[in-house]
């Protein structure tokens, strides 16, 4: 099935639609991705692209569920890469707000 096929599955499943299906993209590499600003919202700041979709946020590499880099402890941040708490710590706020901007289009 390709990407289209899915994604028409999607849309049938959040119009609850007979025959849709919710995707799982939990496991997508979402470098490189471009949003509308709703459902995907993606930008770069000075060090890393973010992407966040449904529940996950790519930041750089890293793919995890919101609740898991939001619970992240200082060590487990900084074994990511350097300079990644600094980072974190600077951008953790902005990203909590586009979450939830996120979050609300997708209700």
């Amino acid at each position: 099935m390709d990407l289209k096929q899915i994604l028409e599955l999607h849309k049938k499943w959040l119009n609850n639609e007979a025959g849709g299906k919710r995707t799982d993209l939990s496991g997508a590499d979402l470098w490189d991705v471009t949003g509308n600003k709703k459902e995907i919202f993606t930008f770069q700041t000075n060090k890393y692209p973010v992407v966040i979709y449904q529940d996950r946020i790519q930041i750089g590499c890293k793919n995890f569920s919101q609740s898991e880099w939001f619970n992240f402890s200082d060590d487990e941040i900084t074994e990511m890469d350097s300079g990644a708490l600094d980072w974190w710590c600077t951008n953790k706020q902005h990203v909590k707000t586009w979450c939830e901007m996120v979050n609300s289009y997708s209700k």
